[in-house]
């Protein structure tokens, strides 16, 4: 009796303490992913481009661990870099609500090539992974007379990788491995394959798919050697097997045959359970700081327990197993799909006096869009935006042919897709997560930093104030002992005029010269460049047969928004490319619309907007909010000035107004939605300076994107159009409750087009199509 009482309370206080150094690493891995982590997505465009076009994009900025669109960060720093990492051109972006917009210049003199666009913030310096995001664009220079033709496998530089499903063999058990075949610009194909034993007994046979890909399992003794080789041709590609370990626990996980539920399998051998008996394990599923935890004592070679699904997170799932000291024993990514989202519709569409007119009805309701038309036989493609929110974040590397895998997604891809995923490195390991929370240097920038500094001896400088007019507005900032002087978080664009004056305390000005330099613009990425070898890259570059293969000459560029202008018959929005308005939908406040709308607050209730007036008193919020159950006001700002007295706008005409943004998506903290007035007055009234100003051009601020413009080409029917040219970008659309929305564009002479679509909603779904619209 002493003796089964001492084992029970051995017993119990063991599983006291497990239980105690469970809840310990739990708070561990939630402390480690405690600060936001950002992920910016980038859509192009297109892809490729001649030497002397631009590639414009939109950015999407989300927080990896909600998936929702993040705001924290105004300032995105996005380079054009080589094969090498080596960076080419580089500038800043200002994000508006977590959405920003740019363009890259390819420079004439650039060789044809692969290069990529890279996107960073200052705050993912923190981190010891690479956070930052790299999207591949491939340069044609006419006078190099050749192509990069990405399709193209260098097979002869391509390797073998096996990837046992835990992490490694263990003996006399059944071991899954994975089967990665690419080449060196992880370009994967097929090939048939097999595994023979170390006396060259064929043991079984498998096929790789088109990406490189395939499993098979197999039952290793102690002690041989096995071997895997693929042929491709007269190629072969061989790897050995590791050695197969006598003591140890094989993790296997299946949530792709059974939708809805999971089967976690651990297995081991007779030597392996004698020595662990009834020891308790851990099985940690996690997405981030997101865990839960599954206790599994080794009691039999086979031990088998089926979990729901909703024990995984959508998405990208890492499942561990710890073992009683809590160190991992093996480790299996997997993924949980997403609910589907509907097919973007196109309702009616038509051409006349070649533009193309259509209305359509995506998948996502209250969404903020972006817009890329191509000819119909464009060779150009796109990342896959899902993919980024749900996979490339977790991973080491992005999905290889992202949409490949989830378009369409069903069991069989779901299938392919585990066997992809149990080929790669997940970003953040166990070691690291366990280690210690990463210490924060780098923080969230919220615009731009001038620092100024007088050149000259003036008496007693911290006794004066140098006043900075920018837009219209006076900025203050207290001169130091030194003759410095400092401006914050200013939203400012590349070679803007401005003026500084230098006042005492009596307000007296002095002419004393003034140097600015703008501390934060060029924030260096702090990790290591990512290469891609030179001579892997030159198995793509093909010689051109004749002129035919690209676009025609570029003579001059013509602007399409003077195309539309042709057909417009509303003046031009003047301030949609302000801080706050580029992803806003602007309107006009023409005569027509002031007749129909008396007052302002007749003209927001049409927006989309709940307004209610009564006794004096005035209630604005957001017809439908994204996420949230509670009814929250817009955030208003007339004139550029943030107000919180919605009472006043009842006293405004709608006449009264020169200019109307609305943004129905905006993300601005406790507010949903955004709506910013413009008086036909002008600019708020200031305070106007008798000092004396000296202006000063700031260089180097946010990059001004403008509206988008198209090369000329000079045959509209050519093949090299067709295959390399763009036909228009809408940047910014908002979808409305039901994700309707109408585009009206220029049609180049075209009757088929390639819709590539992509944006998110507030709530986080992230959304790619790509259609093929002919109209007749």
């Amino acid at each position: 009796m002493r003796v089964c009482l001492t084992l029970f309370l051995l017993l119990t206080i063991s599983a006291q303490s497990q239980t105690m150094n469970v809840q310990e690493m739990s708070k561990t891995v939630t402390a480690y992913f405690s600060e936001p982590r950002e992920s910016i997505f980038l859509h192009l465009n297109k892809n490729q481009a001649l030497t002397g076009e631009e590639i414009w994009y939109k950015g999407y900025i989300t927080e990896r661990k909600s998936r929702k669109p993040f705001t924290g960060t105004s300032n995105v720093y996005v380079s054009l870099v080589n094969a090498k990492g080596e960076k080419i051109s580089s500038h800043v972006n200002f994000a508006d609500a977590s959405l920003f917009t740019g363009r890259i210049k390819i420079d004439a003199n650039l060789p044809t090539g692969k290069y990529y666009i890279m996107a960073y913030t200052n705050f993912m310096n923190n981190f010891e992974q690479d956070e930052s995001s790299r999207f591949p664009v491939f340069v044609i220079n006419p006078t190099d007379g050749k192509l990069f033709n990405d399709a193209k496998v260098n097979y002869k530089n391509a390797a073998l990788s096996l990837f046992p499903e835990s992490g490694k063999i263990i003996a006399d058990v059944v071991n899954t491995i994975g089967v990665k075949l690419v080449d060196c610009d992880n370009k994967g194909f097929s090939a048939e394959g097999k595994l023979k034993d170390q006396d060259g007994r064929e043991l079984l046979s498998f096929t790789t798919n088109d990406q490189g890909y395939a499993r098979f399992s197999y039952r290793p003794v102690a002690g041989k050697n096995y071997t895997v080789s693929c042929m491709k041709g007269s190629l072969e590609y061989k790897q050995q097997l590791p050695y197969a370990a006598a003591d140890g626990v094989v993790l296997s996980v299946n949530n792709h045959t059974s939708p809805g539920r999971a089967i976690i399998s651990l297995s081991t051998n007779e030597a392996t359970l004698e020595k662990h008996q009834g020891e308790a394990f851990t099985i940690i599923v996690s997405q981030l700081d997101q865990l839960v935890q599954i206790a599994i004592p080794l009691t039999e070679l086979q031990n088998q327990i089926l979990v729901k699904g909703d024990y995984f997170t959508d998405g990208f799932n890492q499942v561990r197993l710890l073992d009683k000291d809590l160190k991992l024993a093996a480790e299996r990514v997997i993924y949980k799909p997403f609910g589907t989202i509907k097919s973007l519709e196109i309702l009616e569409s038509t051409i006349k006096n070649d533009t193309l007119s259509f209305r359509a009805q995506a998948g996502v309701p209250l969404a903020n869009l972006s817009l890329s038309i191509l000819p119909a036989k464009t060779t150009s493609t796109g990342s896959y935006f899902p993919s980024s929110v749900s996979l490339d974040g977790f991973l080491t590397e992005p999905v290889q042919n992202a949409e490949y895998y989830l378009a369409n997604f069903n069991r069989q891809k779901h299938f392919e897709l585990d066997t992809y995923l149990m080929c790669q490195k997940p970003r953040y390991r166990w070691e690291n997560i366990t280690a210690a929370s990463p210490p924060l240097k780098y923080e969230f920038e919220r615009g731009l930093t001038m620092k100024g500094n007088i050149n000259s001896k003036l008496k007693n400088p911290e006794d004066h104030t140098a006043t900075l007019i920018l837009n219209g507005e006076f900025i203050e900032a207290p001169v130091s002992a030194k003759g410095e002087f400092v401006y914050e978080n200013l939203m400012v664009m590349d070679s803007t005029a401005t003026s500084v004056s230098i006042v005492d305390r009596k307000g007296l000005p002095t002419n004393a010269p003034v140097y600015f330099q703008v501390l934060n613009n060029k924030r260096p990425f702090m990790k290591s460049n990512r290469e891609t070898p030179e001579d892997c890259l030159l198995n793509a570059i093909e010689t051109i047969v004749d002129g035919k293969e690209l676009p025609g000459k570029q003579q001059k560029m013509i602007f399409l928004d003077e195309v539309a202008v042709k057909y417009a018959k509303t003046p031009a929005l003047t301030k949609q490319f302000a801080f706050g308005n580029s992803m806003a939908d602007g309107y006009k406040v023409t005569d027509e619309a002031a007749n129909r709308y008396r007052t302002l607050l007749d003209f927001i209730a049409t927006q989309g907007f709940v307004v209610n007036s009564y006794s004096g008193t005035v209630d604005i919020t957001l017809a439908r909010n994204q996420g949230s159950q509670q009814p929250r006001p817009p955030a208003i700002y007339l004139d550029d000035i943030q107000t919180f007295d919605f009472n006043m706008l009842r006293t405004y005409m709608f006449r009264e107004f020169d200019e109307v943004y609305i943004n129905r998506n905006a993300i601005l903290g406790t507010t949903a939605g955004s709506i910013r007035l413009y008086l036909k007055k002008g600019p708020r009234s200031v305070k106007r300076s008798n000092a004396t100003s000296q202006p000063y051009m700031i260089k180097e601020g946010y990059q001004f994107t403008g509206k988008y413009k198209n090369p000329l080409y000079t045959d509209l029917h050519s093949i090299g159009f067709l295959e390399y040219g763009s036909i228009d970008w809408v940047p910014n659309i908002n979808t409305d409750d039901y994700g309707y929305f109408s585009i009206k564009v220029p049609a180049l002479s075209q009757k088929s087009f390639i819709l590539n679509i992509q944006g998110i909603t507030a709530d986080g779904q992230a959304f790619t199509e790509e259609k093929l619209l002919t109209v007749p």
